[in-house]
């Protein structure tokens, strides 16, 4: 016999990846000694990466696809990596809902960029050749190079949202071109002031 409908909210399944991060941020602010371990992974291939483990399996399903361990494992060693000011503060985002507040843009990796290029902390010609030559790499090629950017990034107290950056690492070989270009849009967007409306006027036909 049917209960009939109920007034129950509709419930939102969790985010694997943002409850992931979420842990490891917690971990690495409250465990120096897990903190170190994780830091060990720093730019190492997966394989290499033997003082993570104990502290992230119980945190990644044995049905994780080895694309998403992998890029979860170099996240969790940026974040165990971030430089005293970023540790618990703003700089640090965990979710993928976050934004560059100015512009409005849901953060990313090109976003992010955009944003150090439009507050002074990285000049454009230095920061749009690095997304350029991201965008060419493999997903191991930018694990080795991320925690120079982030660390650099989070001294400027520029926010990297990690959920999007785990998530864009797994897919990265399989779906490279789809997130360069995002990235790369997106960057554009932060690092320009926006354009300023046009009056009707410049709308006009002249040509009468």
């Amino acid at each position: 016999m049917s209960s009939g409908p109920t007034n129950a909210e509709p419930t939102t399944p969790p985010d694997a990846t943002e409850e992931f991060i979420t842990n490891v941020i917690r971990l690495c602010d409250t465990d120096k000694a897990a903190r170190a371990d994780l830091r060990s992974g720093l730019g190492l291939p997966f394989e290499k990466c033997h003082r993570m483990h104990r502290h992230l399996v119980r945190w990644i399903s044995e049905n994780t696809a080895r694309p998403a361990r992998e890029a979860r494992y170099a996240v969790a060693a940026l974040i165990a990596g971030r430089p005293a000011n970023a540790r618990g503060s703003k700089t640090t985002t965990a979710t993928e809902n976050g934004s560059d507040a100015s512009s409005g843009l849901p953060a990313d990796l090109g976003a992010s960029l955009g944003e150090a290029v439009r507050r002074g902390a990285m000049r454009p010609n230095s920061a749009e050749a690095t997304l350029h030559l991201l965008t060419r790499q493999r997903r191991t090629s930018i694990v080795r190079r991320l925690p120079a950017l982030t660390g650099m990034l989070l001294r400027k107290e520029v926010g990297i949202d990690w959920v999007r950056l785990t998530k864009d690492l797994a897919w990265w070989d399989n779906d490279r071109d789809r997130i360069a270009t995002r990235w790369l849009e997106r960057y554009y967007r932060a690092a320009q002031p926006p354009a300023e409306p046009s009056s009707p006027s410049d709308h006009s036909d002249t040509d009468q």
